[in-house]
């Protein structure tokens, strides 16, 4: 259509305002255009709406099936397979919820999961013939490892199951597509956390674009259970792919779909308030990163005197250091599209009050923040003391496995560069991709 038209990748980008690279991926296919941008690409290339049409028309399509592939067939796994939950000692809950994970169908009320040697055999069962109906100890069991994994992707070092937790994900999707059923309320909801997770995983390993298709499916999923916490959980990794690759136009996106269901949910407007900061920091707007970093803040406080259900990391000091992480990342970013050294120094303040917040025993945030904290240091103008604070973490920073640590890495030896050659130089080589 872009081609028939006449117009150029670039020149619709413009038009849209967005990089050349991002409308690339839409038409390869390794992302979708953002929904609400659909009529205003047909009115650019005046398709009368085709677009639109053809998207709509695909739409049952992508809704019935979450994976992103073809689904396997039940009948590749051979009864009494092989197939093993990857279980370390001591890491099995004995109890839903577990580190953010509620039970697909009692919620945040609470349920006994079964036994780790219980639950080996019933996924030995469930491996065996996911066509089958799966039972409400099934579905504890497959919560349970879903917030087993969820836990080792925080934990340094560690080695996540993700083959296995995609092996679930198309176990579970598999089974429905030979049984025909549609799935109840409790699987979807899980189908939507295995999607996020996978997600998460991916991303963990370098693959945007895989990452990315897990999302949207995860979406769909739980829209139609319409579990406020999953969609907003996966938003927010959505939000913030798009700003690894530096899509501030994607990054507002996704937050302003986090905004359209937050209605009066406190925690939620937070959250898209946050969000929408962060997407506008990366497009320089830095008069509109402060009104949302300020609305969050509010929203936040708000939620305070609200006390209805919400996932566990945007809860008490562990939501106020998220959402303070969160405001130094925009102001940060802010000050570097801006060059704003005042912004630096906001961002300076908003750091350390998210990092003062942080329980002893969480590396991967201490590191984070250590880091961020060393980046508006460089972004004020004080690089000798960004160096200083960096120096002790660099090397823990290089073997750390989360994308967001090597992200933060990346800026902050950029930035420092010009001023500590010696320090940077060794170790640009060596950060993960």
């Amino acid at each position: 259509m872009r081609l028939l038209a006449g117009w150029s990748q670039a020149r619709l980008a413009s038009e849209l305002g967005y990089h050349h690279s991002v409308i690339s991926r839409w038409e390869t296919g390794d992302r979708n255009p953002p929904l609400h941008q659909l009529g205003r690409i047909d009115e650019v290339l005046r398709t009368g709406g085709r677009l639109t049409e053809l998207y709509r028309a695909a739409g049952e399509d992508r809704c019935a099936d979450p994976w992103p592939y073809a689904p396997p067939s039940a009948s590749s796994h051979a009864p009494g397979g092989d197939s093993v939950l990857p279980l370390s000692e001591g890491s099995w809950p004995a109890r839903l919820p577990h580190h953010g994970v509620a039970c697909p169908s009692h919620g945040t009320d609470g349920c006994a999961v079964p036994s780790p040697e219980r639950a080996e055999s019933l996924w030995r069962a469930f491996t065996a013939n996911p066509s089958s109906v799966v039972s409400e100890d099934v579905i504890h069991m497959l919560a349970a490892y879903l917030a087993v994994e969820v836990r080792r992707t925080e934990i340094p070092n560690s080695v996540s199951g993700g083959p296995t937790v995609e092996e679930a994900m198309r176990l579970i999707t598999g089974g429905w597509h030979e049984s025909g059923d549609r799935p109840n309320q409790s699987l979807t909801r899980l189908t939507a956390g295995y999607a996020s997770l996978c997600g998460q995983l991916r991303m963990l390993r370098g693959q945007p674009a895989a990452a990315m298709a897990f999302y949207e499916r995860g979406l769909r999923w739980a829209l139609r259970c319409d579990d406020t916490a999953l969609k907003a959980t996966i938003l927010c990794d959505m939000n913030a792919l798009a700003r690894f690759e530096h899509d501030g136009a994607s990054a507002v996106g996704h937050a302003r779909a986090l905004l359209s269901f937050a209605g009066d949910i406190s925690w939620v407007r937070s959250l898209a308030c946050l969000h929408l900061a962060r997407g506008y920091a990366i497009l320089g707007d830095a008069r509109e990163t402060v009104r949302l970093v300020a609305r969050s803040r509010a929203a936040l406080e708000d939620s305070a005197t609200n006390c209805g259900p919400r996932p566990d990391w945007i809860t008490g000091d562990q939501g106020r250091a998220w959402v303070e992480a969160g405001i130094g990342g925009a102001l940060r970013d802010a000050s570097v599209t801006r060059a704003d050294r005042g912004l630096a120094r906001e961002a300076l303040d908003a750091t350390e009050r998210s990092k003062s917040l942080v329980p002893v025993g969480q590396r991967p945030a201490a590191v984070l923040l250590g880091l961020r904290l060393a980046d508006c240091h460089a972004c004020a103008g004080r690089p000798d003391t960004a160096a200083y604070l960096a120096s002790p973490l660099l090397a823990e920073a290089l073997t750390a496995t989360r994308t967001t640590v090597s992200h933060e890495l990346r800026g902050l030896l950029g930035r420092l560069a010009p001023h500590q050659p010696h320090l940077t130089s060794a170790h640009a080589l060596s950060i993960p991709p």
